[in-house]
């Protein structure tokens, strides 16, 4: 399985602005290096949960083809093609009317629509399942605070502790006030496709 973006958010769920009041930095040398932790931040945030912040288009590629399949990405607004690739590498779009979105629970899946029946695939082939969706929030404003505040702690932690160890200091991989709030956005998948 694997998940790979096809069109990047026009934005960062939380700008460098928002970041620097909260770790209270007035300069603007460090712009640079908090706009980075940002993007760190957000991906981190990203593959820790499953849950998109501010949309953007992805592509799932997976080695099975079943009645439902999970996206690896959450919440879902509209899938945008059904790819297959068959023995021949002959890549065929599947209709729309073949499968449907079904994000009433998390994960939101793909799931073949009734009497309908997907067409050849190489399942041997890797990457021959090709699923291209829209996932995210919707804007940076729509990012529930929750995750904002996630981010800008993490951010912080980032800021702070600029290495991977501080000698003659506890450690902690990522602070329990961050993964405790992460915590009830965290999607558990059992499709590992």
């Amino acid at each position: 399985m694997s998940i790979s973006v096809i069109q990047s958010p026009g934005e960062e769920p939380v700008t460098i602005s928002g970041a620097k009041q909260h770790l209270r930095v007035t300069v603007t040398d460090d712009d640079a290096l908090i706009g980075n932790l940002v993007t760190a931040g957000q991906e981190y945030i990203e593959q820790t949960t499953g849950v998109a912040l501010v949309s953007g288009t992805l592509l799932h590629s997976r080695n099975t083809l079943a009645i439902e399949m999970e996206l690896p990405r959450a919440p879902v607004a509209s899938i945008e093609s059904v790819v297959l690739v068959d023995q021949d590498s002959v890549e065929t779009t599947v209709s729309s009317t073949v499968y449907e979105l079904d994000s009433s629970d998390t994960p939101n899946k793909v799931i073949l629509s009734a009497d309908q029946s997907w067409p050849s695939v190489d399942l041997k082939r890797s990457g021959a399942v090709k699923i291209q969706f829209v996932a995210g929030y919707g804007d940076a404003e729509d990012v529930p605070e929750t995750l904002k505040a996630a981010l800008k702690l993490l951010v912080g932690h980032w800021y702070e502790n600029r290495e991977g160890a501080v000698v003659g200091v506890t450690t902690s991989e990522v602070p329990f006030s961050i993964k405790a709030l992460l915590a009830s956005y965290k999607i558990h998948f059992r499709d590992e496709a």
